[in-house]
């Protein structure tokens, strides 16, 4: 009966060595939480050469209740947008930050951060990736905003900032 036992509890222990740490994969689709309500779109108008930045008002969008309980492996941010300048020249540094509450949302680094050169008349698409690991993102709900960094070097720069796509891939290392 012993020798029963102990099998069982071989058995038991090389099935849980097998199954490895637990993961959770979310992912989540942050734009679906912009579309359609202006919140996905910044427009520009910096009329002389020099530098300015431009805030979109911080947008929340929930997340899965109950990750407080879990360790934050990997966050992946995807960034999508066209950029339509209608006149001037310069460079634009979008950033996305995300925080707890929306008086925060600005104070921090941002999550994404990439520059695009602007021209008068072309739309300039983006694409940005970006891959770290913050307990941010246990959160039940979170807010995003977007900034433009904008250096104008033929006045008047003006133009829109429409996003395509934001999305979270988040890994969590589950504790049960």
């Amino acid at each position: 009966m012993k020798a029963k036992w102990i099998g069982l509890a071989i058995v038991a222990a090389a099935v849980a060595a097998a199954c490895g740490e637990g993961h959770v994969i979310f992912n989540v689709d942050v734009f679906s939480f912009m579309a359609g309500t202006g919140d996905d779109t910044l427009h520009y108008t910096v009329p002389v050469p020099g530098a300015a930045n431009i805030d979109k008002t911080p947008v929340e969008f929930q997340m899965m209740g109950g990750l407080g309980n879990s360790t934050v492996d990997t966050v992946t941010i995807t960034v999508g947008a066209d950029l339509d300048n209608n006149t001037g020249t310069g460079t634009i540094i979008y950033q996305i930050f995300f925080a707890p509450d929306s008086a925060s949302t600005y104070t921090g680094l941002p999550f994404v951060s990439d520059t695009a050169n602007l021209t008068a008349g072309n739309v300039s698409p983006i694409v940005a990736t970006a891959t770290f690991s913050d307990s941010l993102f246990n959160a039940q709900s979170l807010w995003v905003g977007i900034r433009m960094a904008v250096n104008v070097t033929g006045a008047p720069l003006d133009g829109t900032m429409r996003l395509t796509a934001l999305n979270l891939r988040i890994v969590l290392q589950d504790k049960f």
